[in-house]
């Protein structure tokens, strides 16, 4: 079986028993300030973006969606995190679970769970004090990724 992720171009590769394919854009982490920077130093403040990915097995039919949030300090003990940085880092991080999950001949449901189990492990190395949360919290408004998984 081969994984396809559509919704972003990506160098398509082969991971394990699947051919993986796309993948997350920048973009697709729209962080919103839930608590803003209020002292001049220190580590401070809070943003969040929450994302939302279809798996679909295209061999069986079967889909779930997939959401979860990344949420991160404004600044950190080293410097300010802007949205950029935040984004970029953020769909990084994001490939890489979803490549190290989705290579491996899974149901949808389970690669949606080992990609948040993943990336709750990478985010904090990528920039300290991240962190990854199954569910979304109601100020933010989820972007729609597809992404399928293919013969």
């Amino acid at each position: 079986m081969a994984l396809l992720l559509m919704g972003a171009a990506q160098v398509p590769g082969t991971c394990g028993s699947n051919r993986v394919e796309g993948g997350l854009l920048p973009e697709h982490f729209q962080f919103k300030v839930l608590v803003p920077l209020t002292a001049s130093s220190g580590p401070e403040g809070w943003q969040a973006a929450c994302v939302r990915v279809r798996l679909t097995n295209v061999n069986t039919g079967l889909n779930v969606m997939c959401q979860f949030e990344v949420g991160m300090p404004l600044r950190s003990h080293e410097m300010e995190i802007s949205t950029a940085l935040a984004q970029r880092v953020s769909a990084e991080q994001a490939n890489l679970a979803a490549y190290a999950a989705l290579s491996k001949a899974v149901l949808p449901g389970m690669a949606c769970e080992r990609f948040k189990a993943i990336l709750k492990g990478s985010m904090p190395k990528a920039i300290v004090g991240s962190r990854v949360k199954a569910d979304c919290d109601p100020a933010l408004v989820p972007v729609e990724v597809l992404t399928m998984v293919a013969p």
